[in-house]
């Protein structure tokens, strides 16, 4: 999967701006607050209908502009795509090859990208939300199905929670339970199905990025979702006023030689794992799609050495790169000879 073209407006410090893409590497360079974050944030948008910025994409919105419009043209194996999408105040349209569609959930899953910056150590350091977070990215773009469960199960939480908290109508609580179960059940199958195929990719990358042969194990934590079904459970819910069980609660544990990597691995080590994580992501993705998504790296440079550097771009070779960096200079050499260079 490749962007080919991008068109902003309106967008962020954008008034009227488009670029063009290099299938290999991109680099996009310019001084702090130029942009590339924001043209980083558009192209993500485009794929999944979500920034990584803020949970409002109004705040996307040019200061004293109405609106904001990206449009991405995208080549992949399946041939052209073009996403457009505008903006407004109070309002949002999404067109995909023309058509105008209700919601990004027709798109979403279509266009695989991956993007990985500064926060990247908080899928290793930061909270189980953050490893959740990682494994419903995976799975949107490797299981066509995903996105749908995931969805529907977070409507039906979503209901149940607020009935929880009023003291709502217990009949309809145990309705809701009924059709939350076996959703549940289902995304939780799917995730422990994908951290055995996350478990051996992961000690493979982490050799090819730091060189050595590391001990990493992953393991797959459910929160038994079986057990809403259960009387004393369902007493203990009322009383704390939230569904205590299901794929919401699920952790994902790591370790790196026989250590939990969230507590005792260094800042340097736990890049290293997220690192590798994401790599095995973009190669099981790369499997199921029969081609490889877009990598994008913001400002990564600062947190690594030339050494760790160079072999996680060499992990990229054979696909799109969209890399930003203040400088040339930290970029290697045997890439920033080949690259496309744009300055914001």
């Amino acid at each position: 999967m490749e962007i080919t073209r991008l068109k902003l407006s309106g967008f962020r410090k954008f008034e009227n701006k488009a670029f063009d893409f290099s299938p290999a590497y991109n680099v996009i360079t310019g001084r702090n607050g130029s942009g590339k974050t924001s043209l980083f944030e558009a192209v993500y948008l485009l794929s999944t209908g979500k920034s990584f910025v803020t949970n409002h994409i109004q705040n996307c919105i040019r200061f004293g502009e109405e609106y904001a419009f990206l449009e991405g043209e995208f080549s992949g194996r399946e041939g052209e795509s073009v996403v457009r999408l505008l903006i407004g105040k109070n309002r949002k349209e999404v067109k995909f090859n023309g058509v105008k569609e209700k919601s990004f959930s027709k798109i979403i899953g279509k266009l695989p990208v991956i993007f990985m910056n500064h926060k990247l150590s908080l899928i290793v350091k930061g909270g189980p939300e953050n490893r959740r977070t990682f494994l419903n990215h995976l799975l949107i773009f490797s299981d066509p199905m995903y996105y749908d469960l995931l969805l529907k199960y977070y409507s039906i939480l979503y209901r149940r929670n607020a009935l929880l908290k009023d003291m709502g109508d217990v009949q309809v609580i145990r309705v809701l339970t009924d059709s939350m179960i076996p959703v549940g059940a289902l995304i939780q199958e799917k995730r422990e199905s994908i951290t055995e195929k996350l478990k051996a990719l992961t000690s493979e990358m982490i050799t090819e990025i730091t060189g050595e042969k590391l001990n990493v194990r992953i393991n797959y934590k459910k929160s038994d979702i079986n057990r809403l079904s259960d009387s004393e459970t369902f007493v203990l819910e009322q009383r704390r006023k939230r569904t205590l069980f299901g794929p919401h609660l699920d952790e994902i544990e790591i370790f790196i030689n026989g250590a939990p990597a969230r507590e005792f691995s260094s800042l340097g080590e736990a890049y290293s794992l997220a690192f590798a994580m994401r790599f095995a992501e973009n190669k099981i993705i790369s499997e199921v799609k029969n081609e490889p998504p877009i990598i994008i790296l913001d400002d990564f440079f600062s947190d690594l050495d030339e050494f760790h550097r160079i072999n996680i771009l060499r992990l990229a070779r054979s696909q799109q790169v969209l890399i930003s960096s203040l400088s040339l200079s930290l970029i290697p050499q045997e890439i920033s000879k080949v690259a496309k260079v744009i300055v914001l």
